[in-house]
């Protein structure tokens, strides 16, 4: 029947398609074998080579910390980003390096149980937004620190410490580097806040005001030893703006109880020994903000939103201003005499607020009179 084979066809298919064998021929076969071999040896070299990248991440945070004040390391790449992104450890770690420095460390070792260090933070910490928030957050981190002050030269400063103790031109090891200027009146210091504060208003109104006593900024308190606000209406007319028209985007629950408080610590911490504002200025912009601008949640800023009559509402107000007036110019009721009040109550218009105002004393000039 044409099989040789029982089953199996003694003629191939024509229709099926021939499959040729593949030859290989030694020389090819050495030739790849050696390629291989090359290719593996230059692969291993490769992967024994150590990248920066590959380090773990508290060695990357030692490195960037001693890289000192400008390290561009965590811009570099995406990864180094990463691992080096602000923490509340890394921080402390990169200012205690950076920033804190004990000028008294040229005299360590030839003195014994005499010495005492004298740390100083240099002052361009405070210029840092980011630092500025972490000592906010925690303020006990200045409680070591002897000194605020310009600080440039760390090596020269200290061996001019060494130099003006073996000179007995350095009373002791606390004599601090800058004598502060001092307000002869008040004997609070002539030197402002870093902008950056002011740039802040929030830090204003970062107070705990329900306990007795109220607990306010501690950060703001601590730097008060070194600072002053030299401009406290001007600051008040800010941390005002702030809280009338900016707080619109911000989650904070505030209300006008927390605006006084704001506004107790700037007279507090201002140059002036006076809890209470030196011109009328600051009155005429609250009256701005509660009865002219246009104030995004301004009854719930008020307390009261509840209210629908229009006449409690001007009432409630009215009575905002005269506690304002109350705290904060009682000491000096004349201001209530200003012309530019009395120009701003006549653009007003509201009897009330009047009535309010002169049951202070306020009085209308002749000039506005007229």
């Amino acid at each position: 029947m044409g099989y040789v084979k029982s089953g199996y066809a003694s003629r191939p298919n024509k229709r099926a398609k021939k499959v040729t064998e593949k030859l290989y021929y030694e020389h090819i076969a050495k030739l790849r074998n050696r390629e291989t071999k090359s290719n593996r040896n230059r692969q291993g070299s490769e992967r024994s080579r150590l990248r920066l990248q590959d380090l773990s991440r508290d060695v990357l945070e030692r490195i960037f910390v001693f890289s000192g004040r400008n390290s561009p390391l965590p811009l570099l790449n995406w990864h180094f980003f990463k691992c080096l992104k602000p923490s509340q450890y890394l921080i402390e770690q990169y200012l205690r390096v950076n920033f804190v420095f004990d000028v008294n460390a040229a005299l360590k070792p030839s003195m014994s149980s005499s010495y005492r260090p004298w740390w100083v933070l240099a002052d361009c910490a405070l210029e840092v937004p980011l630092i500025l928030r972490f000592l906010n957050a925690s303020p006990s981190f200045l409680d070591f620190i002897d000194e605020i002050a310009v600080l440039e030269d760390v090596e020269a400063t200290q061996q001019l410490r060494f130099e003006q103790f073996n000179d007995k031109t350095l009373p002791n090891l606390e004599t601090p580097l800058n004598t502060p200027e001092l307000n002869p009146t008040t004997e609070k210091s002539l030197r402002d806040f870093p902008a950056t504060v002011y740039k802040w208003p929030a830090l204003f109104f970062q107070n705990d005001i329900f306990t007795k006593p109220v607990v306010y900024n501690q950060l703001l308190l601590r730097l008060h030893s070194e600072y002053a606000i030299q401009s406290p209406s001007l600051t008040a007319e800010s941390v005002m703006q702030w809280f009338f028209i900016d707080t619109a985007s911000v989650t904070l629950q505030l209300d006008i109880n927390c605006l006084f408080f704001a506004l107790n610590l700037i007279t507090h911490l201002s140059v002036q020994n006076k809890r209470s504002f030196e011109d009328v200025h600051p009155l005429i912009h609250f009256i701005d903000f509660l009865y002219i601008s246009v104030t995004p949640r301004l009854l719930p800023l008020l307390l009261c939103e509840k209210l629908q009559d229009q006449h409690l509402i001007s009432a409630r107000k009215a009575k905002i201003v005269g506690k304002f007036i109350r705290k904060f110019y009682s000491h000096d009721l004349s201001l209530l005499c200003e012309d530019d009040l009395w120009i701003k109550l006549n653009e007003v218009k509201d009897h009330t607020l009047v009535e309010r105002v002169s049951g202070f004393g306020g009085k209308p000039g002749f000039n506005v009179v007229k």
